[in-house]
């Protein structure tokens, strides 16, 4: 006998209200109306907007029927899926790097290995960070002496980019505007890294380190190709700004 059981509509809050702000665009000759363009912006509405619907959505499923037996088992079985893991050790500038992960852990730790030090020491694990923070995407430099990373928050994709110093193990930039789930490119010869906008924007960042400062520009590019459209490079797509 198969038994269907519902939930109280009155144990959470109601479906929240989306507005609706036409934006015409002309595509081809075509108008073009997108009612929710507003969604795409990074803006203190779009964000109210996400925790209204993501604290109905975990009311709903918090009251589910074995809700708590069946996350117990999805945890237990993606945890048995981590085995433990030690990466190739990089060299830094009188430091070794290298990425480990304990068994049933989600997340890689960075250690570092000093020149006359007898253990190494953890400078990154995104297993302590605040609760609702994820770790989105990880990239080190090149020359292994920076780490660029992105600290997605509630799974949204206005969470916060930061850039470590391996040698000191602190973080010595932010990237403002950059989307937290998707990764930059570094260059390969200087302490600079590019990067695409958040949503909602279009064009190519950079940011330098040494000056801890970051400007745009191309218009159309993507991350990968930053290093051409600084330097000028012959790429079909996009608009080198000068």
């Amino acid at each position: 006998m198969r038994v269907i059981m519902k939930i109280s509509q009155n144990a959470c809050p109601i479906t929240p209200r989306t507005r609706k702000t036409p934006v015409a665009d002309n595509i081809h000759g075509k108008e073009v109306v997108d009612t929710y363009r507003w969604l795409e912006s990074d803006s203190p509405d779009r964000e109210a907007w996400l925790q209204e619907q993501m604290v109905r959505s975990d009311c709903r499923l918090d009251n589910y029927p074995g809700h708590a037996e069946i996350k117990e088992r999805l945890v237990e079985a993606f945890k048995s899926q981590n085995t433990a893991f030690q990466g190739e050790k990089q060299q830094g500038d009188g430091f070794q790097v290298q990425w480990t992960r304990e068994a049933g852990s989600q997340y890689s730790q960075l250690k570092r290995f000093d020149e006359g030090a007898s253990e190494p020491t953890v400078i990154f694990d995104p297993a302590t960070w605040p609760k609702g923070e994820t770790l989105g995407w990880k990239t080190i430099s090149p020359d292994n002496r920076f780490l660029a990373y992105g600290r997605v928050i509630n799974g949204m994709d206005v969470g916060l980019t930061e850039i470590m110093d391996l040698k000191s193990g602190e973080v010595v930039g932010k990237l403002e505007g950059q989307d937290a789930q998707n990764a930059p490119t570094w260059a390969e010869k200087d302490d600079k890294i590019y990067f695409s906008p958040k949503a909602g924007h279009s064009g190519l960042m950079s940011y330098d380190v040494s000056d801890r400062d970051s400007k745009q520009i191309a218009r159309d590019f993507l991350a990968p190709y930053g290093e051409l459209a600084e330097h000028n490079g012959n790429i079909n797509a996009g608009e080198i700004i000068q």
